[in-house]
């Protein structure tokens, strides 16, 4: 009788901590998740940023800076992808590739178009609009609260 007892405080005093810790926050994948969500939420906000630009001198200045607010955002989202739970590791992975891929390729043809046409600004709308595109492929469909 007296093991049992013995037993039973040794497990107890095991699992105390272990519940207590389990309970101080969030896990590393429940804050990678939310860095995913929150650096989706502020790509969602340039490419909105984007999408309503008045096309003036000054477009090409801001263009840029949201074009660097979306790839600061996307490396953020690439640091927190190794702590995410594995079930949507591969969506958030393939969906940040894509995106990405798709912001350097815009960039590098903004960046020639621009230098060699006389249509920069038929250039940007258009860039914008398969930036959009790809956003609502890609990154919209990662589920945020």
């Amino acid at each position: 009788m007296k093991r049992s007892r013995r037993r039973l405080a040794l497990l107890a005093a095991a699992f105390v901590p272990v519940f207590t810790l389990a309970a101080c926050g969030e896990s590393e994948a429940e804050k990678a998740k939310a860095q995913v969500c929150h650096s989706r939420s502020e790509i969602e906000k340039s490419v909105a940023s984007l999408k309503n630009l008045p096309l003036s001198t000054d477009a090409f200045s801001t263009a840029k800076d949201d074009f660097e607010s979306i790839l600061a955002e996307l490396k953020k989202i690439s640091e927190a992808e190794p702590k995410l739970e594995p079930s949507i590791r591969g969506k958030v992975e393939s969906a940040q590739s894509e995106f990405k891929s798709t912001v350097l390729s815009i960039t590098g043809e903004l960046a020639t178009g621009i230098a060699t046409s006389g249509s920069a600004s038929k250039k940007l709308s258009d860039a914008v609009k398969k930036l959009g595109e790809s956003y609502k492929k890609t990154l919209a469909s990662i589920d945020c609260p």
